[in-house]
């Protein structure tokens, strides 16, 4: 090999050492718990407060130490890509030194599904998109669903079949467990539909309990099931029954009277003509 191409190869291996220690974008976010409050009555013992989350946060800096140039993160919640909505907002700072920029993820009127991991893509100029993530997390957050519609209880007639929905959001979410409070027996498969099948009066009625558990803690909320009873279709026919009684007697009372009235005047009007 010649000088010149022995020149040649170093310059290239120089070249190449060059790109692969370019500097690298290095984003990192940060965990926040929320703070739940007591649920009043007939809501979930915990409950997300409609306060406004402004506590999450996702720093970015070059491998290297260098300055960055327009710096910009993105947020999305994480496995969508679907823009955030009018409720988020965001603000970003500058160190002086430029070297670190650091967004901050606003949530105004959080709703239980926005307690989860989002993912920061950060960019500057002339670097590559790295990604982080942030987490929202808390003690599991529990709804409860009867054919789509957020219910806290459900009337049902006697022989019908139910499935109620416990729906766990938070994060980490955790596991939905169903008893039944009357006995405080286990019931359903684990799952978050509880399906049952001929309900009637006796066995099924009453307060049902759904929770879930998770790193932060535990969580439950009750559901109450009106099952009608057996005989509870007489009560509106009873109730007609009477008002037909009671209409009934009116008439005849009213009757009454205009007759007694009625022979009152005649009696009258014979005595004066006999005078």
């Amino acid at each position: 090999m010649t000088a010149q191409h022995r020149l040649l190869t170093l310059s290239l291996l120089l070249l190449g050492c060059l790109a692969t220690s370019r500097a690298t974008l290095v984003v990192t976010g940060t965990t926040y718990t929320v703070k739940l409050v007591e649920g009043r009555e007939g809501e979930p013992k915990y409950v997300l407060s409609r306060q406004y989350l402004d506590v999450l946060e996702c720093s970015m800096y070059a491998s290297d130490s260098s300055k960055l140039v327009d710096p910009k993160i993105d947020w999305k919640i994480e496995g969508s890509n679907d823009t955030l909505d009018s409720r988020f907002s965001f603000s970003g700072r500058l160190s002086e030194d430029k070297k670190n920029f650091t967004s901050t993820l606003s949530v105004r009127r959080p709703e239980n599904k926005h307690v989860t991991n989002y993912t920061c893509t950060g960019s500057a100029t002339d670097q590559p998109e790295a990604q982080g993530r942030a987490r929202l997390q808390s003690k599991p957050l529990i709804s409860f669903k009867i054919d789509g519609v957020t219910m806290s209880d459900v009337g049902a007639w006697p022989g019908q079949d139910i499935q109620m929905s416990c729906i766990v959001e938070g994060n980490p979410a955790g596991s939905p467990e169903w008893k039944r409070e009357k006995d405080g027996a286990t019931i359903g498969n684990g799952t978050a539909n509880l399906v049952l099948e001929a309900v009637n009066y006796d066995e099924h009625r009453g307060f049902y309990t759904c929770s879930a558990n998770n790193s932060q803690g535990t969580n439950a909320a009750k559901i109450f099931l009106r099952v009608k009873h057996p005989q509870a279709y007489l009560t509106p026919m009873i109730i007609i029954i009477v008002e037909v009684i009671i209409i009934a007697i009116i008439v005849a009372v009213y009757e009454y009277f205009m007759y007694k009235k009625h022979k009152q005047a005649e009696a009258e009007g014979e005595a004066y003509k006999t005078d």
